[in-house]
């Protein structure tokens, strides 16, 4: 419901009845929420509750010109810096890609291979700043996943890129990554708006392959 837009930007979520569609507890159901507020879906309001995050494709626009920065240093500093033996785990983990077919796999995996680049930099401090602007575009994202496929021949080309050593073609190849992405999410984030208040309707995931939301 959060993540696929069954609630409108902005609208508030009725705590009481969620837990009865969902046939919950309100324990559980607070967890859930603290969870999605804490990857961006949703945004808490003091003495008033949850709610669905808006839509903002200027916060979206500095969060990836923030982020864009960060990765196009990442991966100069990571061909630069890392070792041989880290380089060649890279190299495999774009390899596992081609075996992932799952939406939110692809999702994940596209995260982690960001990170992996960040922690190839050697500098701790650089990956914290990425984490943190990664869970604040996370929402973001995950309205991207349709086309995630299409990150995979753009992921090996950067690994190849860092893995030769040639910081230069990786940090450019980077930021033409990011910057696509950024395009395509503003566009999907437009049709969503005319989606969303034409009045479709789209299938809770909330409570799906998660065993934290149970009735008790």
């Amino acid at each position: 419901m959060a993540i696929t837009y069954a609630l409108k930007p902005g609208e508030r979520i009725n705590e009481v009845e969620l837990a009865a569609k969902l046939n919950v507890s309100r324990t559980p159901l607070r967890e859930a929420l603290n969870r999605l507020v804490a990857e961006g879906f949703l945004v808490v309001k003091p003495n008033l509750g949850f709610f669905r995050r808006s839509l903002d494709p200027e916060e979206v626009y500095h969060l990836y010109d923030l982020r864009c920065s960060l990765e196009i240093q990442s991966s100069r500093l990571a061909a630069e810096r890392a070792s041989d033996e880290a380089l060649e785990g890279l190299m495999q983990m774009v390899s596992a890609e081609e075996e992932l077919d799952n939406e939110l796999e692809l999702l994940r995996q596209d995260e982690t291979f960001h990170i992996k680049i960040a922690e190839l930099t050697g500098n701790p401090e650089l990956v914290n700043v990425l984490r943190g602007v990664n869970n604040r575009i996370h929402f973001a994202r995950w309205i991207d996943r349709r086309t995630r496929r299409n990150s995979r021949e753009e992921h090996i080309a950067i690994a190849r890129a860092i893995a030769s050593r040639a910081p230069d073609e990786a940090g450019r190849l980077m930021e033409s990554h990011i910057r696509r992405r950024y395009q395509q999410i503003v566009e999907i984030i437009k049709i969503g708006y005319g989606e969303i208040f034409a009045g479709a309707n789209e299938i809770s995931s909330i409570g799906e392959d998660d065993p934290t939301i149970a009735a008790e």
